[in-house]
C-alpha cells in the first residue's frame, strides 16, 4: 500500500453469486458445451454460427465491440467473487459515452449510475495509468495518465485542472461524533477524525459508519445547485475505492475525482451529504458536473 494510515485498511468482502462455484472448481458449476449451446440458442429463437479458430472468433469479437455492439462472452466454468473475469463477461467499449446508460438500462436494468470496471491488458497499464500493479480480480482504482485522458469521455465532467490536486497534511480534530442526513433525512453517523487546510478552504475528515466503514471527505461548493450537483459531491471514500493514497499522516486529495453521490442518480439511494463545516465558499470546477436525467 503506498500510505501509512492504518484506518485506510480494508478487507474486500466475498460478494454472493447464486449458482457460482468459487474458482471454478466446486460443485454445481457446469461446463456449456458446444452441443448445449446450441439447444439453449434455438430455444431461445437466436440464430447462431460456430467459429471454430480462436485468433478469428477474438477478431470478430473486438471488430463488435469497435462497432459499438455489446458482446456476451461466455467460456469455462462459472466465477464467484466481485468481479466477472472473462468465463461470464458483458463485453463492451468505455470510450463510448453513452455504453454505461445502455447496458444498465437493457442489459442489466439497474440503476442509472452504476459503474463498470473497464479491463485492460497488462502489458498496457503503465501507459494508461499512474502508478498501477497487476490486479488479477479487478478491485483496484487508478490515476489516468494526462496525456491519455482525452480518449475517456464517458463521464460528464470539467476539464482536468492540476492545480486542483493537493497533497495534504491530516492535522488533529477534537473528536466529535456527528449526524448526517440524507436529503430524505435519514441519519447517517460521522466521527470526525482529522482536518485538512487546503489553497480552496478548510475539510473536516470523517470516518463513516456505514456501508463497510471507511475515511470520507464530502464536501459542497460554489457550483453546487447550478454546475454540480446541489447536495455537493464526495472527494474521498475509501471503502469505495475512491482513494488516491499518501504518505504517512499525508493524503493526496484530487478534485478532479470528485464525484456525485449515488442519490444524484436514483431516488431510490439514500447519501449522507456534506456537514456545513465542508461547506467551500469558492466554486470547484473539476470532477464530475451534474446532468439531469429526467
Amino acid at each position: 500500500m503506498r500510505q501509512n494510515l492504518h484506518y485506510l485498511v480494508g478487507v474486500e468482502p466475498t460478494i454472493p453469486t447464486r449458482n457460482c462455484a468459487r474458482d471454478g472448481e466446486s460443485a454445481p458449476a457446469r461446463l456449456l458445451t458446444g452441443e448445449r449451446a446450441s439447444q439453449v440458442a434455438e430455444q431461445g429463437r437466436s440464430t447462431w454460427n460456430t467459429i471454430d479458430d480462436e485468433a478469428a472468433l477474438c477478431d470478430q469479437t473486438a471488430a463488435r465491440l469497435a462497432d459499438g455492439m455489446i458482446v456476451g462472452w461466455f467460456q469455462g466454468r462459472m466465477e464467484w467473487g466481485a468481479r466477472a473475469l472473462g468465463n461470464r463477461s458483458i463485453l463492451a467499449d468505455p470510450r463510448r459515452r453513452d455504453m454505461r446508460d445502455i447496458i444498465n438500462q437493457k442489459i442489466k436494468f439497474r440503476e442509472r449510475f452504476r459503474p463498470f470496471a473497464p479491463s485492460i491488458l497488462a502489458e498496457a497499464i503503465d501507459e494508461y495509468f499512474v502508478d498501477a500493479v497487476h490486479d488479477p480480480f479487478m478491485i483496484q482504482v487508478y490515476p489516468v495518465r494526462p496525456e491519455k485522458r482525452d480518449a475517456f469521455d464517458g463521464l460528464d465532467h470539467w476539464p482536468h485542472d492540476p492545480e486542483l490536486r493537493f497533497e495534504a497534511v491530516v492535522e488533529a480534530a477534537e473528536p466529535e461524533r456527528l449526524i448526517a442526513h440524507s436529503l430524505d433525512g435519514d441519519p447517517y453517523p460521522l466521527d470526525r477524525i482529522g482536518r485538512v487546510r487546503l489553497p480552496v478552504g478548510e475539510l473536516e475528515v470523517y470516518w463513516i459508519e456505514v456501508y463497510g466503514g471507511g475515511v470520507f471527505v464530502p464536501f459542497r461548493d460554489a457550483t453546487s445547485g447550478s454546475e454540480s450537483y446541489g447536495a455537493g459531491r464526495y472527494l474521498l471514500d475509501t471503502i469505495k475505492g475512491a482513494d488516491l493514497g499518501g504518505e504517512g499522516d499525508r493524503l493526496v486529495l484530487d478534485f478532479n475525482y470528485a464525484y456525485n453521490p449515488s442519490c444524484a442518480y436514483d431516488p431510490r439511494w439514500s447519501c449522507p451529504l456534506a456537514p456545513a463545516a465542508n461547506w467551500l465558499q469558492m466554486p470547484i470546477r473539476a470532477g464530475e458536473r451534474y446532468v439531469s436525467h429526467e
